[in-house]
Order: structure tokens, then C-alpha cells, then sequence
């Protein structure tokens, strides 16, 4: 009888060491899981990455609102300033931005989304492991001239100038190759190449059977 109850503590002790062990391996890895993913608030907003930096997520938004007395709230030519007059307040811009990359650091993708028109305006991957040479498709904002390439949450101005208007070939869809080629003087450039439906943002067919080839060095 006594040996049975000395059996029997033994199987309980042993019993507990066993879920005490299995306890702290679960909450060591807990622990460890919370370290997969790095959360933080950076330049492009809301960022979530893997620890190895492999995967990278960001969520960004930006609204623009826009009131205007008496002229026209957006005008296409210098005559509608006058022809146009009304006092207005909407929603200029509403952006919804994503963007990041996957696998590895140079694989990128990005997309942009306009919520108060609802379009979608840039949706692009991105393959920049080599500052001298890249690659990218999808649809984006052509390279073609300096003001509207910039972004209008960017610029110095309240929005771009009416001559910027005939200059700008706008979002297209296509396949680029770009880099930045780093010498001394001269030799230290950016260049752009890229061939282009020419038709468009949210167009998926071309127009006629020419595409639109675009290049750009500075």
C-alpha cells in the first residue's frame, strides 16, 4: 500500500514537471511570435515588417479639401476664371496608399486609390535591386515633366500651374526600365525608358497598333 502511494506521487510529480515544461515552451514561443512583426508609424504612414525585412506593409492616407469664392474651383483655361464664378467647398483629393515589398527588400509594389472619384490611379511592381538598373509595370505617373511628376501632396504651390496642362502625358500603362547611374560631374545621372499604351490611366487597350515610347534623361 505505501509503495502504490509512492507510485502515485511519482506519476503526479512527474505529471506536473511534464505541463510545466509544456507551459513555458508555449508562452516562449508567444513571446517569440511577437517579434516576427515590427510595428511603427513612419514617413509613409502605418508600417508593418517581418523582423528578417523580408515582407514589408505600409498604409498611408491623405485628404485635400478645397474651397474657392468666386472663381471656378478648378479651371481648364485662363478664361474660365471669369466665366465660371461660384463659391464651392468639396473634397479635393481623398488618397488611399499602399505600398511595400515582398519576398525581398528590392521586389516593391505600390498602389493608389482615389476614394472620392473612385479610381484607381497607380498600381505598379517594382524591381529595384540595382540603383543603376530597374524595371517596373504596371500603371503609374509617366516621368515626363518635373511638376506633375510630382506629387501634389508634395508640391510648394497650392496646385500645379495652368501651363503644366499641355506637358503632361498623365498615368499610363506599360513596362519601364529606370536606374541612376552614379559618376562624377556629367556621368552622374537618372534615366527613363519606357513603352507605353499612351491611352490613358484605366485604359486597357491601346487605341491603335503604335505604342507610345517615352525617354527621359537627367
Amino acid at each position: 500500500m505505501y509503495k502504490e502511494k509512492n507510485s502515485s506521487r511519482g506519476s503526479i510529480n512527474l505529471f506536473l514537471i511534464l505541463l510545466l515544461i509544456s507551459f513555458k515552451v508555449y508562452s516562449q514561443q508567444e513571446k517569440d511570435t511577437t517579434k516576427l512583426m515590427n510595428v511603427r508609424y513612419g514617413s509613409k504612414g502605418i508600417e508593418l515588417e517581418t523582423r528578417d525585412k523580408k515582407f514589408l506593409f505600409q498604409l498611408a492616407s491623405r485628404l485635400q479639401f478645397r474651397f474657392s469664392t468666386p472663381n471656378d474651383t478648378d479651371p481648364l483655361t485662363y478664361d474660365d476664371y471669369s466665366q465660371d464664378a461660384k463659391t464651392t467647398f468639396k473634397i479635393n483629393r481623398a488618397r488611399l496608399k499602399i505600398g511595400g515589398h515582398a519576398f525581398e527588400p528590392w521586389l516593391k509594389y505600390y498602389w493608389e486609390y482615389e476614394l472620392s472619384q473612385s479610381n484607381l490611379l497607380d498600381f505598379r511592381i517594382m524591381i529595384e535591386k540595382w540603383d543603376w538598373l530597374s524595371f517596373k509595370v504596371g500603371q503609374w505617373k509617366t516621368e515626363f515633366t518635373r511638376e506633375r511628376f510630382i506629387s501634389s501632396g508634395e508640391q510648394q504651390m497650392v496646385d500645379r500651374s495652368l501651363i503644366n496642362r499641355p506637358f503632361t502625358v498623365d498615368r499610363q500603362l506599360g513596362a519601364e526600365v529606370y536606374g541612376h547611374l552614379k559618376g562624377k560631374g556629367i556621368a552622374d545621372f537618372n534615366y527613363w525608358f519606357a513603352a507605353l499604351t499612351g491611352t490613358g490611366r484605366g485604359s486597357t487597350s491601346n487605341d491603335d497598333n503604335h505604342l507610345m515610347y517615352f525617354g527621359r534623361a537627367q
